[in-house]
């Protein structure tokens, strides 16, 4: 008895010890992924601070030019006949004025056409007045229109009455106007050279604080790297080729009786797209989740390479914490958020790249204002590059399928993810939608480097798309290779095709 549990004893201190290094992986990873964010941040924020100061420096300009255009204004009106300066003062309430009579006049015809019963119920013109209404409309317009001419004169003459007339010192004015001209032009070009000047050392300054905080946080996070890396050996010892993104191996999942996956595996290579074919209930939605980690695998192993090129275990992840590794997903059903707008929505997916804790967020502190400003410019950016910039403000109920499904593909660029997970992300599009999704996914694996992995029925977008694919049949895997090995293989044809 003594002997078994001395023999049993090891193994259970290996998975202790084995457990233990692994939760002290998990806190080294959250210090590295929160230096690795905010010296990211801060590097972001360098160019919108030159933009903020440039906006102030622009404000105070406008602020400027509308007291000058006040001052000449005032100045031009001296040297103008009174009549000139009457239109200039009253051009608006003339044209409102103009406007209340018009729709006098309509009103007053509208009537005519319906005491003739020229006007359906809809108020559609279904006849023309008589002679006897058209001479009374005419008659009323003209009445109108003298009635709005006398007006206008009436407030002319009081205004030439209260002014005076022409000005005996207009050319004095004029002259006093030339010259106020070109001083406001000079005084304005003096302000903006001092603006200019200020801002350009007050941002000096900051770059200069920024910079040295940056230089520290890099220092520390090298350090944080290091530790990390060697608490991982001490977890585990599987390091993945620098090549290979994502490794199922042997992996596993019943439900029941029912084996969903069964012993399958396979590697996934970095920055490639890959798809996972298969007929309906193969298990390829199952293996998405066994991932992310819906899903605890049964058996097997799942192992990604992160951003920084660290082997990790996903089976001892926590489904939330997923994301933080640099994988994210999404789902087969849209999942937007209805009451947000689009710009709102690919902001939410950011919620792990903020630094700021409550506090910050109670006060709205300068840091957290920082990342604010970084992740807006970069959720526009995304939205610009995905031709839905035009829709920041808008919300996505009653929006075109096509369009929910290239904002919920942008929501996953905000999480600067190095794996993206696309569950049939051309399902319920049209045949131009799915060709204009296959040139975004192209364009996203390379101008974001990222690798992206996919589950697809649309056999034309998956051909053309895929660098590899894996195909599955009942969990177990029929063939993994090029989109033209796939095609020919006769397994795959027999199981999923359909030929014999």
């Amino acid at each position: 008895m003594a002997k078994t549990n001395n023999a049993a004893r090891p193994p259970v201190l290996s998975s202790l010890k084995e457990q233990y290094y692994f939760l002290i992986g998990m806190l080294d990873e959250a210090r590295v992924e929160k230096l690795g964010s905010r010296a990211a941040m801060l590097s972001q924020y360098l160019p919108l601070r030159r933009e903020r100061l440039n906006r102030g420096i622009e404000k105070k300009l406008a602020r400027f030019d509308a007291r000058i255009r006040k001052e000449l204004s005032a100045l031009e009106d001296k040297t103008l006949p009174p009549e000139a300066v009457f239109k200039k003062i009253y051009g608006e309430k003339e044209r409102a004025l103009e406007k209340k009579y018009r729709l006098q006049f309509r009103e007053f015809r509208q009537n005519l056409r319906r005491a003739e019963g020229i006007v359906d119920q809809d108020n559609n013109l279904t006849g023309e007045l008589s002679a006897q209404a058209a001479e009374k409309a005419a008659a009323y317009e003209a009445q109108l229109e003298a009635e709005k001419k006398a007006r206008v004169q009436a407030a002319l003459e009081g205004f030439i009455k209260k002014r005076g007339g022409p000005s005996e010192r207009a050319g004095e004015f004029k002259t006093r106007l030339e010259r106020r001209c070109a001083e406001a032009a000079g005084e304005r070009e003096a302000l903006k050279k001092a603006l200019e000047v200020k801002a350009d050392a007050g941002y000096q300054a900051f770059a200069r604080r920024t910079e040295d905080r940056i230089a520290g946080i890099k220092a520390k996070l090298s350090e944080e790297r290091r530790r990390s890396e060697a608490v991982t050996a001490k977890s585990h010892t599987l390091v993945l080729p620098d090549d290979v993104a994502l490794r199922l191996d042997r992996l596993c999942m019943y439900f029941g009786g029912l084996k969903a996956v069964d012993d399958l595996s396979f590697d996934v290579k970095k920055g490639e797209i890959f798809g996972l074919i298969g007929p309906n209930g193969a298990g390829k939605t199952t293996v998405f989740n066994c991932i992310t980690q819906f899903y605890k695998p049964s058996s097997g192993e799942i192992w990604f390479n992160d951003r920084y090129g660290k082997t990790l275990r996903l089976n001892k992840y926590a489904v939330h914490n997923i994301i933080k590794t640099g994988i994210v997903r999404t789902f087969q059903n849209i999942e937007l958020v209805a009451e947000l707008t689009v710009l709102e929505n690919l902001l939410l997916a950011a919620h792990t790249q903020y630094n700021s804790g409550f506090f910050s967020h109670m006060f709205f502190t300068s840091g957290l204002r920082q990342e604010t400003a970084v992740l807006t410019q970069k959720a526009l950016e995304i939205l610009e590059k995905m031709n839905l910039i035009h829709l920041k403000n808008a919300y996505p109920v009653g929006m075109p399928y096509g369009i929910l499904k290239r904002i919920e593909l942008a929501r996953t660029l905000m999480a600067d993810a190095s794996l993206i997970i696309l569950d049939e992300p051309a399902a319920g599009l049209n045949e131009k939608e799915t060709e204009e999704l296959m040139e975004l996914i192209k364009r996203i694996s390379r101008e974001y480097e990222a690798t992206i992995f996919l589950v697809e029925h649309d056999m034309g977008l998956v051909m053309e798309v895929c660098d590899h694919i894996c195909a599955v049949s009942f969990g177990r895997k029929l063939a993994y290779g090029t989109p033209k090995e796939i095609q020919e293989s006769k397994d795959v044809q027999e199981a999923y095709l359909g030929v014999e």
